[in-house]
């Protein structure tokens, strides 16, 4: 989520999924935002994430759990990033060695700015402005 309603400062977050086939040591990867790669540190339920399983990457995990009470407290991740309000921006996810796992970028003018929904990437493959849905597969 990128843009929240109100000062998002310390409130922004990503959801990852991993269709792998094997479970992943996050804290071993780098969030690329904004030119800068960013430590993943974990910091509650699971350490591993599963395959088949989603986790949350948040920029202050405790702003998180606040903003978002009825999460279910597993796989929740912290980093420190910024994700762009005004024009969108490149994300990537990167292995140990600096190697692009997963890269998407958002462009604001697929909404989700300031209106309380997120961006999600639908099962056909395309970013849509949706309420947000911690923890669950898109099915339209």
């Amino acid at each position: 989520m990128y843009d929240l309603r109100g000062s998002d400062s310390g409130r922004e977050w990503i959801e990852v999924y991993n269709n792998t086939g094997a479970s992943i040591d996050l804290t071993k990867y780098k969030f690329f935002e904004s030119g800068t790669s960013h430590n993943i540190s974990h910091y509650e339920g699971d350490s591993e994430l599963a395959n088949g399983s989603y986790a949350v990457i948040a920029d202050n995990a405790t702003n998180f759990l606040n903003d978002n009470p009825n999460f279910p407290k597993t796989n929740l991740y912290d980093s420190s990033f910024s994700l762009s309000n005004d024009k969108g921006e490149n994300l990537a996810l990167k292995d140990s060695d600096g190697n692009i796992l997963y890269e998407v970028s958002y462009d604001v003018s697929l909404g989700s700015n300031g209106d309380g929904k997120t961006l999600q990437l639908n099962t056909s493959g395309s970013w849509v402005s949706m309420d947000p849905s911690v923890g669950s597969l898109l099915t339209s």
